[in-house]
């Protein structure tokens, strides 16, 4: 970060916007001067915002994370890709009230890809269709 006396003529810096994972943390181990330094931005005054393209947690995981580190952050501070893609698809389709979406994620019951004994599964839809990857 530029001192004050820095010859360099910045701008004032109107807010913060930062990923998280390698950036503020690595896995579970705090990065401790990026906690400092958010720690002294936020008590400037400067709007801080947290990204992450890590779909698997909400804002709130996020939150709990970083107060265990120290950060004291809200989640309306955070936008994840779920969150996004959310809500980009009630923007462009403002009419439809219910979506499927599929992810790799295994759920209980189900075998993952690969596995010996893996068999996929008819996933069926209201339709009384099968979806086309099991047809």
């Amino acid at each position: 970060m530029a001192s004050a006396g820095s010859h360099l003529n910045w701008p004032p810096v109107e807010g913060i916007i930062s990923d998280l994972d390698g950036e503020v943390y690595r896995g579970n181990a705090a990065i401790p001067d990026a906690i400092a330094a958010f720690g002294r931005w936020q008590a400037a005054g400067v709007p801080v915002c947290f990204v992450t393209n890590n779909s698997t947690h909400t804002p709130e995981d996020v939150v709990r994370k970083l107060e265990a580190f120290g950060l004291a952050i809200a989640p309306k501070d955070v936008v994840t890709s779920a969150i996004t893609a959310a809500e980009l698809i009630r923007a462009k389709y403002p009419d439809v009230t219910r979506i499927c979406y599929r992810c790799a994620i295994p759920c209980e019951g189900h075998r993952r890809r690969g596995s010996r004994d893996y068999r996929p599964k008819a996933r069926g839809r209201t339709d009384g269709t099968r979806s086309a990857d099991h047809a």
